[in-house]
């Protein structure tokens, strides 16, 4: 059975997925400048990118539209800025979404970061040097890693982050976990959850370079 996205996708309000959902972008617009996020039933506009990327790169995808970002280029990069700025002491944070090494200028892109006056405090990075995948999370003693050796290069990938209480649980496609040290109340910053890249302006080097699926946060 084929697995399809809606073309007008909305919350069956009541549904055990829909408690704490704060946010969820399908990224099945296909076009424009704003994505809808059928969870605050509002629009986010991804108007911060630079000249080079003023017109937002969409394509097919195996599941129906994807936004893609394009990392190739350090100085022509964009970013989506979600609004979220406040998080719980537990949430979960899911994301679909691909990285191609070829043409990547940075080895340390961005799948999403929540950055506190330049610090990172809340990141999933793909560290191509030591073909990794790192969640990291301020306060943390050992971040959650997973090896990304073997990888298709931009194949879509289920990542999932959850924080409940002191543990930190990362998991791969459902399939590959890894779980990192005791985490107290980390300072997670005012600056929002940024999609593609860090959310300090003075650290936006570090651009994610392939195509996105879904991002969502039960917080």
């Amino acid at each position: 059975m084929r697995t399809q996205k809606p073309r007008l996708p909305f919350l069956r309000i009541g549904h055990p997925l829909t408690v704490g959902l704060t946010s969820a972008l399908c990224f099945n617009e296909s076009n424009g400048t704003k994505l809808r996020d059928i969870a605050r039933r509002s629009f986010v506009s991804h108007a911060n990118f630079t000249a080079g990327l003023a017109v937002p790169t969409w394509r097919g995808g195996p599941y129906g539209p994807q936004f893609v970002f394009d990392g190739n280029d350090v100085t022509d990069f964009g970013y989506i800025d979600t609004g979220l700025t406040t998080l719980s002491s537990d949430w979960t944070i899911i994301m679909i979404a691909g990285h191609n090494i070829t043409g990547q200028a940075t080895g340390y892109p961005r799948f999403f970061s929540k950055d506190s006056a330049g610090a990172p405090t809340l990141q999933l990075i793909r560290d191509t040097d030591s073909s990794s995948f790192v969640a990291l999370v301020d306060g943390i003693d050992g971040n959650p890693t997973i090896s990304s050796a073997g990888m298709t290069d931009g194949r879509l990938v289920h990542f999932s982050l959850r924080k409940q209480g002191t543990a930190i649980t990362f998991s791969i496609d459902g399939m590959r976990t890894s779980q990192g040290g005791t985490v107290g109340t980390p300072s997670y910053g005012s600056n929002g959850i940024y999609l593609g890249n860090r959310s300090t302006a003075a650290s936006q080097d570090r651009p994610l370079n392939g195509p996105c699926d879904f991002f969502g946060m039960w917080n």
